[in-house]
C-alpha cells in the first residue's frame, strides 16, 4: 500500500463470542504446546473430539492453524 500502512483484516477487528468450557480447555492445552494425542488423554475425549473441536474452534476464529488460532484467542482476551 503506498505510504508503507499495511491493510488490517476485518477478522482482526470482530469480536469473537467467547468458547464453551470444553472448547477453552483444548485452547488452553494447545497455547500450552500439547499435541492432539496429549490433549485427549488429558481430557478423557477422543482424538476425534478434540480435532472437531479445533476445527470448530478455527472456524469460529476465522484461523488456518493452531499459532493463529492461539493468537487471535490471545487478541480477543479469551487467552490470558
Amino acid at each position: 500500500m503506498p505510504g508503507g500502512r499495511t491493510r488490517v483484516s476485518i477478522a482482526h477487528v470482530l469480536e469473537v463470542a467467547a468458547p464453551t468450557r470444553r472448547k477453552r480447555e483444548v485452547l488452553v492445552l494447545v497455547a500450552d504446546g500439547y499435541a492432539t494425542k496429549q490433549i485427549a488423554a488429558r481430557l478423557g475425549i477422543s482424538i476425534a473430539a478434540v480435532d472437531k473441536h479445533l476445527r470448530q474452534l478455527y472456524r469460529r476464529y476465522g484461523v488456518p492453524n493452531r499459532a493463529a488460532l492461539v493468537c487471535a484467542a490471545f487478541r480477543q482476551a479469551h487467552l490470558v
